[in-house]
């Protein structure tokens, strides 16, 4: 079949002739980019990856095709939110459908010779034969998503009213295929206790580092005049560092930036001199006028262990989405924008001005350090993160919203130098972000609604599908330890010993109502199994291991309710059994426990409980 050359009124989208119809919307339509429709903002990300996908796909005998199906995809505007979804959208092609038809030899086919074999095959590639740049096979995911972009097109292809008709009567697409590889994913591991605190204590003590440099050096430039050595020539009017450090203040004031070496030794050559011979360069000292990246990253980690936001949402922090307000006491809000949602979520915390790394300190200080290079950082100039790269440029990092790409060659330098200098293992935010929040679910008991809030989730199922760590899981594994215990316990002493009956801050362990035990899977007492639950019912008092809250009216109340049980139980059990085993617990319980309770007013409220009686002994 001849390869046919698609009109240019083909290439629109439907919603794009529709608003042509009724001469509206911005619609934007040229020989260089194609067509399309939606904001400026995302316009040129989208013709970026337009002019890619042309290139990939003059090798293809179905390129046009493949490129109109872009364009429409492209313009589903509603669906396409974030800025580098396009050359998303071009990598997962380049590298799953593309790829695919390359490796094996079908660059010639046209659309009607693509089938359902031919779809399958595509599916099978995935699986067994692509590879990563580093020959390691594609995990579920990415697999998942060649796959759903290449179908897209296709299908695109085949439903669209100019091309269908090129359709193969063979062309069946799967069901579900690749449905439930999101949910193998492996998830963002998180934390232990130990690397956390690490983490915390690196971040806090570069924070402080950095904190007390700049305000010892601001000090010095923004105070009294503090001259050159007249005395002596040359560099060495500047053997003092403080004067030096004065001397590059007043030669560069806001706004004006530090330039390139070369022009600062023409401004100044005595000064330029000292600080390479006698001072060890004038880099170190520039941290007091601006942030690097190196300086900034560990206040962005640190932030991140306190708002627990998404990568991108934290590193683009705006200086409108923080205030302050006050509500009992005066607070400082974050407001943390999630772009795929188009929602945000605040994280408010208490002002303490005391404290250098508090929240609300850390803002303040990184807008009085970034203050002199603000007018410079372009469309980041209300970014609360901004530095200065060894470019000489002042920007913030790079991110989706923004540039249209979420990796920052600066930012993967940087951390790769943090952890390495503190010995971590390796971190990303959105590692920070599950431990912070699996923290959270840790300190409120496993309270999803918390860990949800804290988070910004709106749903209780993304929390469990995304953040429900390891971690998490094995601590709610582990809870259900003792309750399966207790259920079995309860079965083999013929429901004597009954949880159910016990405050929900009581002691389940023990084996009779209102105590507490030290050790309930190694009791001491004759007949018990290590490492079971013990099914001394009764037989607590006598027991090492046994305690009891003697401010408690309920532990009071059981045990007087087990004093006249004891007495009782010489009526019903054999009187060698009963002097053998509870004569001494009745003892202990007359002679030890009960003298404890010394107030009057746990003895009145232990008289008001109302309590279901105690089984018999045995």
């Amino acid at each position: 079949m001849a390869k046919r050359k698609l009109s240019r009124y083909n290439l629109l989208s439907d919603e794009q002739k529709e608003a042509l119809s009724r001469n509206e919307n911005n619609i934007i339509v040229s020989e260089k980019t194609n067509s399309f429709i939606g904001s400026d903002e995302q316009h040129r990300f989208f013709q970026k990856a337009l002019e890619k996908f042309k290139t990939l796909c003059n090798a293809l005998k179905i390129g046009d095709y493949i490129i109109a199906a872009f364009i429409r995809w492209s313009n589903e505007v509603e669906e396409r939110n974030s800025l580098r979804t396009y050359d998303t959208a071009y990598s997962q092609f380049k590298n799953g459908l593309f790829a695919y038809i390359v490796s094996t030899n079908r660059t010639s086919i046209t659309f009607n010779e693509i089938d359902t074999d031919f779809v399958n095959g595509f599916e099978f590639w995935l699986r067994k034969n692509a590879r990563t740049d580093k020959d390691n096979p594609l995990s579920d995911e990415t697999q998942r998503r060649y796959y759903r972009l290449g179908v897209t097109l296709l299908k695109s292809i085949a439903t669209h009213p100019t091309t269908k008709h090129y359709s193969s009567p063979n062309l069946v697409f799967k069901q579900h295929a690749f449905s439930t590889k999101a949910a193998r994913t492996g998830k963002t591991p998180s934390l232990n206790d130990k690397d956390w605190v690490q983490l915390y204590v690196a971040c806090k003590s570069d924070v402080l580092e950095t904190i007390n440099l700049v305000t010892t050096y601001r000090n010095i430039v923004e105070g009294p005049p503090i001259g050159p050595d007249k005395r002596r020539r040359g560099r060495g009017m500047y053997g003092d560092w403080r004067a030096a450090l004065y001397r590059l203040g007043t030669l560069y004031p806001p706004p004006k930036l530090f330039p390139d070496y070369k022009e600062f030794k023409e401004h100044d050559r005595n000064l330029a001199d000292a600080f390479q011979h006698e001072l060890g360069g004038v880099v170190k000292y520039l941290i007091c006028f601006y942030p690097n990246v190196e300086a900034i990253v560990p206040f962005v980690l640190l932030f991140g262990i306190y708002i627990h936001a998404n990568t991108g949402p934290l590193r683009t922090l705006l200086i409108p989405n923080v205030a302050r307000e006050t509500v009992m006491d005066e607070r400082i809000i974050f407001t943390i924008e999630k772009p795929r949602s188009h929602s945000s979520y605040d994280r408010s915390f208490t002002v303490d001005d005391s404290d250098l790394t508090s929240p609300s300190s850390l803002y303040e200080f990184l807008i009085y350090w970034t203050s002199r290079i603000r007018l410079h950082a372009g469309i980041y100039h209300q970014h609360v993160f901004i530095f200065r790269n060894e470019h000489g440029e002042v920007r913030g990092f790079q991110s989706s919203k923004f540039d249209g790409r979420d990796s920052d060659s600066s930012w993967n330098h940087a951390i790769r130098n943090f952890i390495k200098k503190h010995n971590l293992p390796w971190i990303t935010q959105q590692i920070i972000r599950v431990t912070g929040l699996d923290t959270v679910s840790q300190i409120f008991d496993e309270d999803i609604l918390m860990q949800k809030q804290a988070g910004g989730q709106k749903s209780k199922a993304v929390v469990e599908l995304h953040y429900n760590s390891a971690a998490a899981k094995a601590r709610r594994e582990e809870a259900l330890i003792p309750g399966f215990h207790s259920i079995e316990r309860w079965a083999e002493t013929g429901g004597k010993i009954d949880t159910r009956t016990i405050p929900k801050d009581g002691d389940t362990s023990a084996a009779t109502p209102g105590w507490q035990c030290k050790d309930a899977y190694d009791s001491p007492i004759s007949g018990q199994v290590k490492n079971r639950l013990c099914n001394a019912y009764g037989q607590c008092p006598s027991c090492p291991h046994a305690e009891l809250d003697f401010e408690s009216p309920y532990s009071l109340a059981r045990t007087l309710q087990l004093t006249e049980e004891v007495k009782q139980a010489q009526t019903y059990l054999d009187r060698d059994r009963w002097q053998a085993t509870y004569s001494r617990v009745l003892e202990k319980l007359l002679f030890l426990w009960l003298p404890n309770f010394t107030t009057k007013e746990i003895w009145d409220a232990a008289k008001n409980i109302n309590l279901p009686p105690l089984a018999r002994l045995e």
